[in-house]
């Protein structure tokens, strides 16, 4: 029974996917017989070697015993360009008043992500991880750690079929200049359950300033790094992917530096824009980019990223005032650094989130 308690015929989703692999190549006819032993279609105890049709002679031993169904679901996964080399992730500011969870997820289950960052959501966590689940036929969950309302951040949903967290929190944070209600910096480690690869996520919403505030700015961005740092020392060569709105567009200061690793006068790792918007994130048209993914740089091959399509310019996305990003990213060093992408240096509007009410509890 899946999460969302709707039956799901294992045996039949293995035969399904096995006679994919078999149209595929001459190598993943090997993986279908893991499959249709799972699925019953094949009786593993017949052979010592079971060969699939078209694998090599010697033959493929298949284990008599242990689960493979999770590396199974992750190599499927791999086949169709969502494996362990690939991280797909989505960051939406969705209007804290906006508490419709399945409208939400009907939106997000278009981009199929396996990390969703959510800035201003104050509604059910629970329901939200569960109208994921119910939308994707997916298995999502909370961040560990998120616990009651800490301020606005980017709360992380994550695949657990896909992602294991190893830990994860929340902080408030509260700075000189931080209005709009309290900012919260998120984060959580996370390893991929098929490949063992680590990476640490998170991120934040900054205040809105009209023209702009860098110094409170730097404040709340240095409350993000200390957790995020904080993880890179305890857990050596994990890479990071961070996301939120910044209330600032991609040629500012602020951001600028952040990709140069600075956040004011201290050092930092630098990162990557890896969705690099053309385009307005925020729902009113002629406005810059606000909404960022950010890839430690010199980690991430980027794939493809940018706004996903959705929504359009003046109106409100399933009640939300910003429309989502995305970004699709493989795990390893790329063959260049990414330049900035577009924007000149003038602010964006104000956005609702000048309207935000104060700290709330919702679980």
């Amino acid at each position: 029974v899946a999460p969302s308690g709707r039956k799901v015929n294992i045996g039949d989703q293995r035969t399904r996917v096995a006679n994919m692999f078999t149209k595929r190549s001459s190598v993943t006819p090997m993986l279908a017989c893991l499959l249709l032993v799972g699925a019953g279609k094949v009786d593993a105890t017949e052979s010592d070697n079971l060969v699939a049709p078209g694998a090599p002679a010697a033959g493929l031993v298949v284990p008599s015993t242990g689960n493979t169904s999770q590396a199974l679901a992750a190599t499927a996964r791999s086949e169709e360009g969502e494996g362990p080399a690939t991280i797909k992730v989505l960051s939406w500011n969705v209007h804290w008043t906006n508490t419709d969870t399945q409208g939400l997820a009907k939106i997000i289950k278009e981009n199929s992500p396996d990390i969703v960052g959510l800035n201003e959501f104050t509604g059910s966590l629970s329901g939200m991880a569960a109208a994921l689940s119910d939308a994707t036929g997916r298995d999502f969950v909370l961040q560990p750690g998120r616990g009651i309302w800490q301020g606005y951040g980017s709360d992380i949903f994550f695949d657990q079929g896909k992602w294991k967290a190893l830990e994860g929190g929340v902080q408030t944070i509260s700075c000189p200049g931080t209005s709009g209600g309290e900012r919260a910096a998120n984060w959580v480690v996370l390893q991929d359950v098929a490949s063992g690869n680590v990476i640490i996520t998170g991120g934040t919403h900054l205040t809105y300033c009209a023209g702009g505030c860098d110094a409170t700015h730097e404040c709340e961005l240095g409350v993000l790094y200390d957790n995020l740092s904080r993880m890179k020392s305890k857990y050596p060569g994990a890479a990071v992917i961070w996301m939120g709105d910044l209330n600032r567009g991609p040629a500012t200061t602020i951001v600028q530096n952040l990709m140069h690793g600075r956040i004011g006068s201290r050092s930092t790792f630098a990162v990557d824009d890896v969705v690099q918007v053309r385009g307005n994130t925020f729902y009113r048209a002629g406005t810059l980019p606000v909404d960022f993914i950010f890839g430690e740089a010199g980690k991430f091959e980027r794939i493809s990223g940018g706004l996903t399509g959705q929504g359009v310019p003046g109106q409100h996305l399933s009640g939300a005032d910003h429309f989502p990003v995305s970004a699709s990213l493989r795990y390893e060093a790329p063959a260049r650094r990414l330049t900035a992408s577009s924007g000149n240096r003038r602010q964006p509007v104000p956005s609702t989130s000048l309207r935000q009410p104060e700290a709330k509890n919702f679980v």
